[in-house]
């Protein structure tokens, strides 16, 4: 129990750099403004969970270069995992897919290099997403991450 409260205390004060979104939202959340519904609990017990999907690397506004190393955990259908790299425009301009180290019902570990091509630095979003696996058209949980992209 102390553990939790430990992890707790380190994700709302943004020590580990998490940025952290909640099931079926589509926004980052600053580290230094975090989302005080997302603490851990342990298997069995009752209480808010993490989002389904927890990106710590990288974090918000970091510089990047390609190949992106995108890191986290993730409790998500069949463990799969897709990451995109945006550029200014809105254009995907790298794609990947990874499965985490366990999912549907349990949080993985995950972490896959991007490769992306941009000319010039400009910012831009890594997206981190599920499968659609219902079929409505969009993945159930997404994270988007604002940084800066380098060539």
């Amino acid at each position: 129990m102390k553990m939790l409260v430990a992890l707790f205390g380190l994700l709302v004060a943004g020590a580990a750099g998490f940025a952290l979104v909640g099931c079926g939202s589509d926004q980052a959340v600053s580290p230094s403004k975090p989302q005080s519904t997302a603490t851990a609990t342990a298997p069995g017990q009752t209480g808010t969970q993490l989002p389904a999907i927890v990106v710590d690397k990288p974090v918000i506004d970091d510089r990047v270069t390609s190949p992106v190393t995108v890191s986290g955990t993730a409790n998500v259908f069949e463990a799969n995992v897709t990451v995109e790299v945006i550029d200014a425009k809105g254009k995907v301009v790298g794609k990947t897919f990874t499965t985490a180290s366990c999912g549907t019902g349990c949080r993985g570990t995950f972490s896959v290099d991007v490769t992306y091509k941009v000319t010039k630095e400009q910012p831009g979003t890594i997206v981190v997403h599920d499968d659609d696996a219902a079929g409505t058209g969009a993945p159930p949980h997404s994270v988007r991450i604002p940084v800066t992209l380098a060539p």
